[in-house]
């Protein structure tokens, strides 16, 4: 009886299809060929999108690399000058009341 288990492992090691398990802390499939035990999260490949702490920039970022972070739920990437130009229009268009328009050359 334990002769046909461990076949049964050994064919399933074999697969050469995807494993398609569930990861156990994201809502995510495994993606990798199929392999016995459970699947690591960090692994997974899945592309989230994150967005700097104002809201302009946005990154996409693997699911399992976003795991390694240690606060991953609150997440967000650094500010670059575009939100800083983008935070000064505001500002410029609140003190004339919406009434500018911006010309590039």
């Amino acid at each position: 009886m334990i002769t046909n288990i461990v076949i049964i492992i050994y064919n399933k090691i074999d697969c050469m299809e995807t494993c398609k398990k569930d990861f156990l802390n994201c809502k995510h499939t495994c993606m990798k060929r199929c392999h016995p035990g459970i699947c690591n999260e960090i692994e997974c490949i899945v592309g989230i999108k994150t967005l700097c702490k104002c809201g302009t920039i946005n990154k996409v970022i693997k699911c399992g690399e976003l795991k390694k972070i240690e606060d991953s739920k609150n997440y967000k990437i650094d500010c670059t000058d575009e939100c800083k130009r983008k935070e000064r229009l505001k500002k410029i268009e609140v003190a004339f009341d919406g009434l500018v328009y911006i010309i590039f050359l």
